[in-house]
């Protein structure tokens, strides 16, 4: 790329890049958004529990995420005085900025999407990063403004990547035979829930038994839930998403899901969340 393409390409559109403080109601609880943007978002103030895709985590103050498009998020237990910072990248604009790192890169930031700050980093992680970030995305007189933002970017990657490794909790690489048979069982979900929804599918893939799968997630699980409350629950993301997001009426839903009917969905679906598919929907509205 030479300086003229640089400069042709300062113009950064608040659609590929946007920073800002953000607080949330308290109401806005139990519905799960699919990501159309990534998003590095820090925790200011107050406390909430979050699900990305099927892990679970305590939103609390200074706790870093990075989230990817596509990505299934829930928020809840959110406390009045939740507030978080917040950059938001498109899909393609994130693309740009990872796509000099090698894939393993990638799969270990996505795979470590949270970091807890200590507190006598936080300023200065804020000062060298967001403020920083801040102007140069006021300065839109730049003439390289979209370059400069894009590679501030790919150092604050760099530099997350370097404070995972270095904590404690995350330095040793060799994770247990339980923890790696958790990871594989939710990988297996996600790719297989539309068809299977049996416990024992999942166990007959990971070579172990249905007993001892279930007793793996008890184990390491904050919920204690069994594998088929694992299940069910990504299923109920799912239905609540297209229920959500979705111009499918839920006979199309019920068929996509591969229900054997739709009275089946809506008794799977009401027995989970104590509402017929059509109330969600309508709440949802």
């Amino acid at each position: 790329m030479g300086l003229d393409d640089i400069i042709e390409s300062a113009v950064l559109s608040d659609d590929e890049f946007s920073i800002k403080p953000f607080f949330l109601e308290a109401d806005k609880l139990d519905s799960p958004l699919r990501l159309r943007h990534g998003y590095v978002c820090i925790c200011r103030e107050g406390r909430a529990e979050l699900v990305l895709n099927m892990n679970y985590q305590s939103v609390i103050k200074n706790k870093l995420f990075i989230l990817f498009p596509n990505e299934i998020v829930t928020l809840y237990n959110i406390s009045n005085d939740f507030s978080f910072l917040f950059i938001r990248l498109s899909s393609e604009f994130m693309s740009e900025i990872l796509f000099r790192f090698p894939p393993s890169f990638v799969g270990f930031i996505k795979e470590n999407f949270y970091f807890q700050m200590p507190e006598d980093e936080f300023d200065l992680f804020y000062n060298e990063f967001f403020r920083i970030l801040e102007y140069r995305y006021n300065d839109t007189s730049n003439l390289c403004r979209r370059e400069i933002i894009a590679n501030l970017l790919r150092n604050f990657f760099l530099d997350i990547y370097n404070k995972i490794k270095r904590n404690e909790q995350l330095s040793h690489l060799a994770r247990s035979r339980k923890n790696l048979i958790m990871e594989q069982f939710c990988e297996l979900v996600m790719k297989n829930f539309k068809t299977s929804r049996e416990v024992a599918f999942y166990a007959d893939k990971l070579f172990i038994t249905p007993k001892y799968l279930s007793m793996i997630l008890k184990e390491l699980d904050v919920h204690k839930r069994t594998a088929k409350e694992w299940i069910d629950n990504y299923t109920i993301t799912e239905i609540k998403l297209m229920l959500k997001s979705s111009s499918l009426s839920i006979l199309e839903i019920s068929n996509e899901l591969n229900f054997p009917s739709l009275s089946f969905l809506c008794k799977y679906f009401k027995s989970r969340t104590g509402l017929t598919p059509k109330e969600y929907r309508r709440q949802m509205k």
